[in-house]
């Protein structure tokens, strides 16, 4: 190799100055390549994504299977290179946000955040689910006393200073056993208001174990406990009964919505789609609420390129993304929601589609 360097080196010396200006501008033009393709920026990008079902890890017992009914993913892309930033910029369906680095997490840890929020979503899915098609049928049942939790920790970030992990079911804090999650919130912001380092409770695995979290204090002065958590139910008991897998074909909240109306819809015997390719996006909360979710242009850019009839949207992404629905001419019509029988309202008072 070295023979080779020196060779290349002698030859370039007796060259003439065209060819070494030549030579010169080649080795330039390489360096620049290399550099735009390897440099990362500290950006993630979102791009469209696919249309999926929001149910694959529920099996329902003699579930009806029909009827289309897709919950929404995107793909995201974490500190891409110079050029595909430069090429993301370039494309209107694409967003490009800023990281944050204080409050990054890592790619696994947000596929474990993900899993966690997934499975806690479609607990609460099915609870919704078999709550609102047990008063069309009578055969369908659910005990009512699914427990809550508490809340399942989904975020750390690098500088907090806490001895919480990833997937630790919180229950009580300082001595104090909470029943709901605004309890906890509350809580915490009391504690934040008076400068007191916590103490929680935590379910991790099988056992019960104490953990802290210290106050800590971010960039711009703020005083937090640097992590994140999201609510967890129990598995309601139900009939008929279903089967829980853990197969993920999406992770994440944001398919509860449409989860809930996918199970609805397996359960009855009447096909609430009534032909119409449906789809939407929005978390789903014990009450039967629906609640906002991120990637949302990307979301109605994924609709329009799979031609779907129906995309149900939360009532606050409704009102902030209307224009930009209208802006695009989406070929759907966009559905504003607010809890999930607005749906079910919505789909009963819609005609079959013509063939249906």
């Amino acid at each position: 190799m070295k023979l080779y360097f020196n060779d290349l080196f002698n030859r370039i010396k007796q060259a003439s100055i065209l060819k070494k200006i030549f030579f010169v501008f080649i080795f330039l033009v390489e360096v620049f390549i290399l550099f735009i393709c390897f440099f990362k920026v500290n950006v993630e990008v979102l791009t469209p994504g696919t249309l999926h079902n929001p149910i694959t890890p529920i099996e329902i017992e003699n579930g009806n299977d029909r009827g289309y009914i897709a919950a929404i993913g995107i793909f995201t892309y974490k500190k891409v290179s110079l050029v595909q930033y430069w090429l993301s910029k370039a494309n209107e369906s694409f967003n490009v946000v800023d990281i944050d680095e204080e409050y990054y997490i890592t790619t696994k840890e947000e596929t474990t955040q993900g899993k966690i929020m997934k499975d806690n979503s479609l607990a609460i899915a099915l609870i919704n689910a078999y709550r609102e098609a047990s008063k069309v049928d009578s055969n369908i049942t659910i005990d009512e006393e699914a427990a809550y939790l508490g809340e399942s920790v989904i975020a750390i970030y690098s500088f907090s200073d806490t001895s919480l992990e990833y997937g630790d079911i919180i229950y009580e804090i300082n001595d104090y056993k909470f029943s709901s999650r605004n309890e906890l919130i509350e809580l915490i912001r009391e504690g934040l208001k008076e400068g007191k380092n916590v103490r929680f409770k935590v379910k991790r695995g099988e056992k019960d174990v104490d953990c802290y979290a210290n106050l800590v204090t971010t960039s711009d002065d703020k005083k937090t406990y640097a992590f994140s958590f999201d609510s967890n139910f129990s598995l309601p008991v139900t009939s008929p009964t279903y089967t829980y897998k853990a197969n993920y074909s999406s992770i994440g909240p944001s398919g509860g919505l449409l989860a809930t109306l996918a199970i609805y819809n397996t359960l009855l015997a009447e096909d609430i789609t009534k032909g119409y390719k449906i789809t939407g996006t929005g978390t789903i909360n014990i009450d039967g609420s629906s609640g906002r979710i991120g990637g949302l242009e990307q979301k109605l850019y994924t609709a329009n390129l799979y031609k779907v009839d129906i995309f149900f949207l939360d009532a606050a992404d409704y009102d902030e993304y209307y224009d930009f629905y209208k802006t695009n001419n989406f070929s759907f019509e966009l559905v504003r929601i607010e809890k999930f029988t607005d749906i079910l309202d919505y789909l009963s008072n819609l005609e079959a589609k013509n063939g249906n």
